[in-house]
Parts: C-alpha cells; sequence; structure tokens
C-alpha cells in the first residue's frame, strides 16, 4: 500500500490525489485546529518554533483555516465535493457547524449518486469544554 504524506489545503490538491475513500473530518466553527495538532506540525516541520506561554503551543497563524470561516466554509466543501476522485466520502461534521445538515445532503448527493447518501448520527457524547466556557456557567 502506497502512503503518501503532504502538508498543505486539501483544497489546493484535491484533485491531483487519487483515493477510493476520502476522509473529511474539517474545522466547523470559528475555532481553530492548529492548536490541537501543533505537535504534529513540529514534527514535520522538524523546527524548533517558539512556544506560546499561554497555550503551550506553535503559531498558529500560518496554518490558519479558511474551514474556520463561515463565509468561505460552503465554497470549500463544494470544491473538494466538485472535484475529488474518491468513490466514497467520509464526512463528519457537527450539528454546531457553519454548514446546516440540508446543505451538507445536497452538495454530496449534487455530487454523488444520492441514492448511496447516507446520515448516521451518532450517539451523543458529552460536550468538550474548556476552562472559559467553564467560566461562562
Amino acid at each position: 500500500m502506497k502512503q503518501l504524506f503532504l502538508n498543505t489545503k486539501i483544497e489546493d490538491i484535491i484533485s491531483d490525489i487519487e483515493c477510493d475513500i476520502l476522509y473529511l473530518d474539517p474545522p466547523y466553527t470559528q475555532n481553530q485546529y492548529g492548536t490541537q495538532y501543533h505537535l504534529l506540525e513540529t514534527l514535520i516541520l522538524n523546527d524548533n518554533p517558539n512556544i506560546s506561554e499561554i497555550t503551550g503551543s506553535r503559531p498558529t497563524t500560518p496554518m490558519k483555516s479558511d474551514w474556520s470561516k463561515d463565509i468561505k466554509t460552503h465554497i470549500l466543501f463544494d470544491k473538494i465535493l466538485a472535484k475529488t476522485k474518491a468513490q466514497h466520502i467520509v464526512f463528519s461534521y457537527s450539528k454546531d457547524g457553519f454548514m446546516s445538515k440540508s446543505f451538507i445532503e445536497a452538495s454530496m448527493k449534487r455530487y454523488g449518486k444520492s441514492e448511496t447518501f447516507i446520515c448516521k448520527k451518532p450517539k451523543l457524547q458529552k460536550k468538550y469544554t474548556n476552562s472559559k466556557s467553564k467560566e461562562k456557567k
């Protein structure tokens, strides 16, 4: 099995990627993923970044995702669906996200075989809270 590791935005390379299954789990709110993936980023870049005393992570500005902007999310999702060569798409998203379930379903049916679309709602888990959200309570 051939493995390919890339460190770039999916929307810039999706039309060049050959795959059977495309798994998408993009950011779905204004919260950036960079703080969660800063260790992986450091391993990939093999650098020695300045670490924030507050967050304990590398600067995330270069990793900011347009997926965390309401105005861009819909455009990126449509672009990826239109350009992917994948035969199957598995998409993980939250009800708290910028895109509605009806938009996601309509988009996936537009580019795929509508009769194969399946939406599964997992058993609800306790919602993640951080120190800031706990303070608001």
